[in-house]
């Protein structure tokens, strides 16, 4: 049987209408994946927009993108994810963490 190609799409930035109009878009198109960008200090919260895109959205599975355990405390983290996870359900999709190197 032969594999079937399936595309995912990240967005990032701070332009939350233009967010909100992306991401149903998407959804139609037959995305798989929707990974939205975790910046504390330049995005709206990553969650929030996650928990935005679920209600507009069918199908399409949806998570951060990326996130930093040093400027989001890991268990922030883990309870947000479990929030998304029962709000979206099977939709909700897998965590990547980044680690920083130490400089001391």
């Amino acid at each position: 049987m032969p594999s079937q190609s399936h595309f995912s799409l990240t967005l990032t930035g701070d332009d939350l209408p233009g967010f909100l109009r992306l991401v149903p878009m998407a959804d139609r198109l037959g995305f798989r994946n929707l990974g939205v960008g975790d910046c504390p200090s330049l995005y709206h919260d990553v969650y929030v927009k996650a928990s935005l895109a679920a209600q507009q959205t069918r199908s399409i599975r949806i998570g951060p993108y990326v996130t930093n355990p040093v400027t989001r405390h890991p268990s922030v983290t883990a309870g947000a994810a479990r929030w998304t996870r029962y709000r979206e359900g099977a939709r909700s999709s897998a965590l990547a963490v980044a680690t920083v190197p130490s400089t001391t």
